[in-house]
């Protein structure tokens, strides 16, 4: 059916109910536009939310170290501190004891180790060295000679005979310098 208004005519233009009209475009551009404003909302709220958790630790931080202060007083620092300078001190006597020469234990060898028929006159001791000097009577050569051969098989290192020779009283006189090992004369844990 025809209508006229006016003169023209007008048709109902089914298009317009349709949808099918001009439709809104997006451009790539307008796209990575709304993707970036979105990224840099969201960078911002994470920078603003760490930094605020950061403050929150802060502040947890003081609160617990103010605490800290509370609960141990002057004196139990100093009561720590006296308590860790005497476990330093009773390290350093327990190393202290462990490498030092009980010269009782070097003089029990010396007395197992020497025969009837000798006798010491003098000894000297040297801890660095870690040497004994004896000088001494034995009744003849051969006995000097089983003397040796005793501290021989004794504890002893290095043993040097020297300035043999006949007293006027009878018998020998010498000179016996004996080296000892730390770990024989120390104490044993």
């Amino acid at each position: 059916m025809d209508s006229t208004i006016n003169g023209s005519s007008q048709e109902i233009n089914s298009q317009s109910f349709s949808g099918s009209g001009p439709k809104p475009s997006f451009s790539l551009f307008g796209l990575l536009k709304i993707i970036g404003i979105a990224v840099l909302s969201l960078s911002v709220a994470a920078w603003i939310g760490f930094k605020t958790y950061g403050s929150f630790l802060s502040n947890k931080i003081e609160s617990v170290n103010q605490e800290k202060e509370t609960v141990f007083s002057a004196d139990d620092k100093k009561a720590a501190s006296e308590i860790i300078n005497f476990q330093n001190k009773s390290d350093a006597v327990r190393n202290l004891l462990k490498s030092h020469i009980y010269t009782s234990r070097i003089f029990e060898a010396i007395s197992k180790a020497t025969i009837s028929r000798v006798q010491w006159t003098t000894c000297s001791l040297d801890n660095r060295e870690r040497t004994i000097d004896l000088s001494g009577r034995a009744s003849d050569y051969s006995v000097l000679a089983k003397q040796y051969l005793f501290f021989e098989e004794s504890d002893f290192n290095n043993i040097t005979l020297a300035n043999t020779g006949l007293s006027k009283e009878g018998g020998v006189e010498f000179k016996v310098s004996l080296k000892f090992g730390p770990e024989k004369f120390q104490e044993q844990n």
